[in-house]
């Protein structure tokens, strides 16, 4: 049995201590129901913003290419992109590799003001992103007969610096590349 001596008084300092030490229920409860009340208003903020339903497939329509691309009622108009010649160095060998292509890109016919316009006042940019696409490809994407990595590349480089998608299609001729 305790010992009546050992028993604390109310006027005990020491029993004082240990209950302050040990912390309430309530505040053990404090922080995690903080964090939880954080949590859930973060979601609440995230759901609010996301665009329902008929705003996110008018969103997606706006961000896809015309889906009139096959039409045959809607007039393509090629427009000449250059002439490219372009040396690039392979790494951890000492052979570079000479590329020479002739680029093209389709268009819908009555963006060619647009086109024009905007090409003229990126013209150097363009065909910077033209040259580093071609030098960031790998042989494997040189060797592809369709060279579809690389137009791909080049056409999602190309629609950026443009502001706008209005290439539709990249075209490579003439193209060939040696190792040197």
């Amino acid at each position: 049995m305790a010992d009546p001596a050992k028993q604390p008084t109310e006027n005990d300092p020491l029993a004082e201590d240990a209950a302050a030490a040990s912390p309430s229920l309530l505040t053990k409860l404090r922080l995690p129901a903080f964090v939880t009340g954080v949590v859930l208003l973060e979601c609440v903020i995230a759901y609010s913003m996301l665009p329902s339903v008929s705003e996110g497939e008018g969103q997606a329509n706006a961000m896809l290419i015309d889906e009139d691309e096959d039409d045959d009622s809607v007039p393509r108009v090629e427009v000449d992109l250059e002439q490219y010649s372009i040396t690039s160095r392979q790494p951890g060998s000492s052979t570079a590799l000479r590329i020479d292509f002739h680029l093209w890109g389709t268009i819908v016919g009555d963006n060619q003001e647009e086109f024009d316009e905007r090409m003229a006042k990126c013209q150097h940019r363009f065909r910077e992103q033209v040259i580093e696409s071609v030098r960031s490809a790998n042989l494997e994407d040189l060797t592809d007969p369709g060279l579809g990595a690389i137009k791909r590349v080049i056409l999602d480089r190309a629609n950026r610096v443009l502001g706008k998608p209005i290439l539709r299609d990249i075209i490579v001729s003439e193209f060939s590349f040696v190792e040197q």
